[in-house]
């Protein structure tokens, strides 16, 4: 393991992701790119500290903080305060791998299942339900595949901020997301916010 410095950050992971820099394979949700990915952010050391320009803490909603974007993927920055969490969402065609650098968060993992009571059921016989959840303290590395669905958070009483970085590959402009319960899918543009002047 070794240090990388923020500001190569965007250049430590081109020169890892080069396979995707260069190919025009497509970026397709496989175990080659869940596997690079993975190991890309499992290589990075960096402090919450050293990325203070690309913290945007809000009372509102957690925040999506740029610190690179590619053609063939991009990196932001995620800032949680107690009780904020994401919608559920999946990842479209992209590949997420998260770090947790600062706190812990909870991720919940769900599936869209038939209910064996019919298409004239409530949501045509189809229901969302949540599969399980794990803790992910910090330094702990997970990735989902774009078609995985799952929300991520800072849960209420957790007494602590949660910061994660996120490698997506290819960047994600839009994401299906789901309310609780209803297994009935809409599109949603990704809000991501640029990092403050150097």
């Amino acid at each position: 393991m070794f240090v990388v410095p923020p500001y190569a950050i965007g250049r430590f992971a081109l020169g890892l992701l080069l396979p995707a820099a260069l190919t025009r394979e497509p970026l397709t949700a496989s175990a080659r790119w869940w596997d690079l990915g993975h190991r890309v952010v499992a290589r990075l050391r960096v402090s919450p500290d050293e990325l203070t320009r690309y913290q945007h803490w809000s009372d509102e909603r957690y925040t999506r903080t740029r610190f690179y974007e590619g053609e063939r993927f991009e990196i932001l920055v995620l800032c949680w305060k107690e009780g904020q969490t994401s919608p559920i969402h999946d990842h479209a065609q992209s590949i997420c791998t998260m770090v947790v650098l600062e706190g812990s968060a909870v991720t919940s993992l769900y599936d869209v299942v038939d209910t064996g009571k019919g298409p004239d059921a409530p949501f045509g016989g189809k229901a969302l339900v949540e599969e399980g959840a794990s803790a992910l303290h910090a330094g702990s590395i997970t990735t989902v595949y774009g078609g995985d669905i799952h929300r991520v958070g800072n849960p209420q009483g957790s007494g602590h901020r949660l910061m994660t970085i996120h490698f997506y590959l290819p960047p994600i402009p839009e994401m299906l997301v789901w309310d609780e319960g209803d297994p009935t899918p809409r599109k949603c543009l990704a809000v991501t916010l640029d990092p403050e002047p150097a």
